[in-house]
């Protein structure tokens, strides 16, 4: 089915209505991956990071380094060597303190409209899962994918575990909750070039609103 395709009156009684979101920039009002990491990072760090950064957003501009290269660059300079267990304590605290504050009314609503319709919600996110997860469960989601970086002896390694949730994997992470496309329904909302496979996959597309299926600029 199309973006901006209707739904079938005479749909099958068994039909699966799935609404699935990204997170930054979508669901919140700011990004939040690199605003976490740079809230539990020493002053030291900071300013050692600082030429990394710089030169990073040089070269996405200027597109001589791909967005996913030039984050797992990042990745591996400000993660390497974090406690994991402190990440993971660091990460829920946002998700439970800082997080809801971020999310816009007209996110909350549709995720609510959702909710009263019986729908089932997930989230894919190139976000970290430790704190997309907690986070999800204050919502009610029921899937969650994201980032996951790997451990060694207790430390964050700098180093991704799995694969980028961007792309064409958000649309796989949503393809194993499916049991019969040809009977569920997909709502997607996303605000990035990140969304785009996971929006031209959807039966219903809303590209940076809630209100008007469609127009995607692809």
């Amino acid at each position: 089915m199309q973006p901006n395709a209707h739904v079938n009156d005479n749909a099958p009684s068994n039909v699966d209505t799935i609404a699935v979101f990204d997170f930054d920039g979508t669901v919140t009002q700011f990004h939040s991956f690199w605003r976490f990491v740079m809230a539990n990072t020493s002053i030291t760090k900071k300013l050692a990071g600082t030429g990394l950064i710089v030169r990073l957003l040089f070269d996405i501009k200027i597109k001589k380094k791909p967005l996913m290269l030039a984050r797992e660059e990042f990745v591996r300079f400000f993660l390497r060597g974090f406690d994991a267990h402190q990440w993971r304590d660091r990460a829920t605290k946002f998700a439970l303190e800082q997080l809801p504050q971020w999310i816009t009314p007209e996110a909350k609503a549709r995720i609510e409209w959702h909710q009263s319709q019986g729908h089932r919600l997930a989230l894919v996110s190139n976000s970290p899962v430790d704190y997309l997860v907690p986070w999800a469960k204050l919502y009610g989601f029921e899937h969650v994918a994201g980032s996951q970086f790997a451990e060694h002896n207790g430390q964050l390694t700098g180093e991704m575990q799995g694969n980028h949730c961007f792309g064409p994997e958000k649309v796989n992470q949503l393809e194993a909750l499916i049991n019969e496309r040809a009977n569920t329904i997909v709502y997607a909302y996303g605000d990035s070039v990140g969304d785009r496979e996971l929006l031209q996959y959807a039966d219903f597309a809303f590209y940076r609103n809630f209100s008007t299926p469609g127009n995607l600029p692809w």
